[in-house]
């Protein structure tokens, strides 16, 4: 069975980098009721005959997944994970603080590569994002 989707990539890439502002690099709130129990899942973003879904479990180690369906049929999807030492573990504040670095971080995704984030970003000595 062959299928023919009626998208151009760039169509795609640009709803992707909107979407994200409706997930967890924007301000979206979460929902009450998660389709998998135990993550924590925003609102679905829908623009034309898009459809975005972002969601992730934890909190010092948080995987994730993105998914965008168009026309109700799924057409990307990205796993992701991060999290901190253990050491870290259990350090509200600096929680919070890295956690807020990492949302600045997925707002400045190239569009070229529309993925987690720029190559490399700082801010100060002690928060650095590379991507790999």
């Amino acid at each position: 069975m062959t299928f023919r989707l009626d998208f151009k990539l760039e169509d795609l890439v640009s709803f992707l980098l909107r979407a994200r502002e409706h997930g967890y690099a924007g301000s979206a709130e979460k929902i009450a009721n998660p389709q998998r129990p135990g993550f924590k899942e925003f609102p679905p973003y829908r623009k034309d005959d898009f459809e975005y879904i972002d969601s992730y479990t934890g909190h010092y180690y948080a995987p994730g997944q993105e998914v965008i369906r168009f026309r109700g049929i799924p057409v990307w999807n990205m796993a992701y994970n991060g999290g901190m030492l253990p050491h870290r573990h259990f350090d509200l504040e600096f929680s919070k603080e890295v956690y807020t670095f990492l949302k600045r971080v997925l707002q400045r995704v190239p569009r070229e590569k529309p993925f987690r984030g720029p190559d490399i970003f700082v801010d100060g000595p002690d928060l650095i994002y590379n991507s790999p």
